[in-house]
C-alpha cells in the first residue's frame, strides 16, 4: 500500500507540473501573438497578425471590419477564400451585427441567418455547431469583429477574447499613426466593394 500510494503521489506531482508547463505555454503563447499584433504598421500586418494568432486558438477564423451594417473580411485562417483578389463583403448577418451592438463576445449557432451566405458559403456550409464573435473595440466603436469555429471541440474562447482586447487597444493607440503615413490606411469601407450577402 505504503508503494501504491507513494506511486500515486509522484504521479499526481508530474501531472501538476505538466499541467503548470501547459498554462506557463499558453501564456507565453499568447504573449507573443499579442506583441506580433502591436508591432503592426497597417490594416493588413495588423489583421493578418490577429487572423494568425487567432488561429492557435481556434481551426477557423476570420477577421471583419465592421462597417456600417456591412462586414468586409480582412483575413481569415482555415477556409477558402474564393476570388481572394476582391474585397469580399457581406451583411445580413445577425451574429456579426449583435457583437457589434453589444460590444461584447456572442456564442451562436453556424448558419445563413447567422454568418450570411457567403460566409457560409466559404466555411464549407458547415450548419449547426456553435461559433464563437468577439468584438474588437477602437475606443466607444467596435471597428471589427474576430470569428472563431472549429470543427471538432471548441476554439479558446477565453484566449481569443483577450487576444481580441489588445487587438482593439492596439487599433486606439496606432491608428492616428496609421493614418499619418503614407500607403497606410485605417480600418474603413472599402472603396466600391459590393455587398455578396
Amino acid at each position: 500500500r505504503a508503494a501504491l500510494a507513494e506511486a500515486l503521489e509522484r504521479l499526481g506531482d508530474r501531472f501538476d507540473r505538466e499541467i503548470l508547463l501547459a498554462k506557463r505555454q499558453q501564456s507565453e503563447n499568447l504573449n507573443q501573438i499579442i506583441r506580433r499584433v502591436r508591432q503592426s504598421d497597417g490594416e493588413k500586418s495588423w489583421s493578418d497578425a490577429l487572423a494568425d494568432g487567432a488561429s492557435s486558438f481556434a481551426a477557423r477564423c476570420v477577421v471583419a471590419a465592421a462597417e456600417e451594417g456591412r462586414f468586409r473580411i480582412l483575413a481569415s485562417r482555415g477556409l477558402t477564400m474564393k476570388g481572394a483578389a476582391e474585397p469580399v463583403v457581406f451583411s445580413g448577418a445577425a451574429a456579426f451585427a449583435t457583437a457589434v451592438e453589444s460590444a461584447e463576445p456572442v456564442v451562436a449557432l453556424r448558419g445563413p441567418r447567422e454568418l450570411s451566405p457567403p460566409l457560409m458559403s466559404m466555411l464549407g456550409n458547415p450548419e449547426g455547431g456553435r461559433c464563437f464573435l468577439f468584438p474588437v473595440a477602437s475606443g466607444e466603436r467596435v471597428a471589427a469583429v474576430l470569428y472563431a469555429d472549429a470543427e471538432v471541440g471548441e476554439p479558446d474562447s477565453s484566449c481569443l477574447e483577450i487576444l481580441a482586447a489588445a487587438a482593439g487597444a492596439v487599433l486606439r493607440g496606432v491608428s492616428a499613426r496609421w493614418r499619418k503615413q503614407p500607403g497606410l490606411v485605417e480600418i474603413g469601407p472599402a472603396a466600391g466593394a459590393p455587398v455578396n450577402g
